[in-house]
């Protein structure tokens, strides 16, 4: 973040601790919103505002793969386990057996 900004969040701290020290209760919520602004501000700055189309928003396209989604030629295809024996239920077949 910058200098300004940095400053800016030092000094609602500090008014905020200053504010806690009176136990004024609509001071404290007054100088806890400012700090909290000043926070959200910080976070859209470096994650950008996803409501404005930030560079930090989420577009769930770019997870799913977009919209050529599935456009591989991808083939399913059958298997059958072969051996008889299943090494997971510890039945002493299996090749994962450590009894070498």
């Amino acid at each position: 973040i910058d200098d300004a900004a940095q400053a800016d969040i030092g000094e609602k701290a500090d008014a905020l601790k200053a504010a806690l020290a009176t136990e004024d209760l609509d001071d404290i919520r007054a100088k806890t919103e400012a700090l909290s602004e000043a926070m959200m501000a910080v976070g859209s700055a470096i994650y950008g505002d996803p409501a404005a189309g930030g560079p930090g928003g989420f577009n769930p396209e770019d997870m799913a793969g977009g919209p050529d989604m599935g456009a591989d030629d991808v083939v399913d295809a059958d298997f059958e386990e072969v051996g008889g024996h299943d090494a997971a239920a510890g039945d002493g077949g299996g090749e994962d057996d450590n009894d070498k």
